[in-house]
């Protein structure tokens, strides 16, 4: 249990961190210089991955344009919108926005992949709002400043929360196929 929680522990500070080192870096390099460097270090890194790991499987013809819809939308404008929103909003309110994913992502869910939204979840959703306000604004004694750039961040939550839709709807196309395969 111990590892568990020391790599999540890890992963909520660095996703934390992202903010804050995102404001930084607008400040000297463009949202298109960051997105594309950001994206160069992706396709090396899964390059690297692919050729260490002689078990990948090939994409289907039928599954490529999902995909590439899935790139554009939950990579390219994903971290443009970022990296944009992030050269005139607050951190701390880009954070609180960011912070939302989850709830929106629990909420799309269940309109298109037919979740329940049972009092559990509901209750979830409505303590993490409680949390995420607590422990940005009060917490850090910030108030919330609102600006253009919010708009932009905005539009990464909402690419953010599309993505692991989608990502979720592609996976279970790609287990069903698996299990399909199997069958026959």
């Amino acid at each position: 249990m111990l590892k568990a929680y020391s790599w999540l522990t890890f992963c909520v500070v660095v996703w934390g961190s992202n903010v804050v080192f995102g404001k930084i870096l607008v400040e000297d390099f463009s949202p298109g210089l960051l997105t594309s460097l950001r994206l160069l270090f992706i396709v090396v890194f899964l390059v690297g991955l692919t050729s260490y790991k002689k078990n990948f499987k090939r994409v289907n013809k039928s599954d490529v344009l999902s995909i590439l819809f899935l790139g554009v939308i939950g990579v390219f404008i994903n971290q443009w919108s970022f990296f944009r929103g992030l050269q005139t909003a607050d951190p701390t309110t880009s954070a609180i926005i960011l912070a939302m994913t989850p709830i929106l992502t629990g909420l799309l869910a269940a309109l298109f992949l037919k979740e329940k939204l049972t009092i559990r979840r509901l209750m979830g959703l409505i303590l993490t709002i409680i949390g995420i306000y607590c422990v940005v604004v009060i917490g850090g004694g910030s108030s919330l400043h609102f600006d253009n750039g919010l708009m932009w961040i905005v539009v990464t939550m909402i690419t953010f929360a599309i993505m692991i839709i989608m990502t979720r709807v592609l996976f279970d196309m790609l287990m069903l196929q698996k299990y399909l395969y199997y069958l026959i």
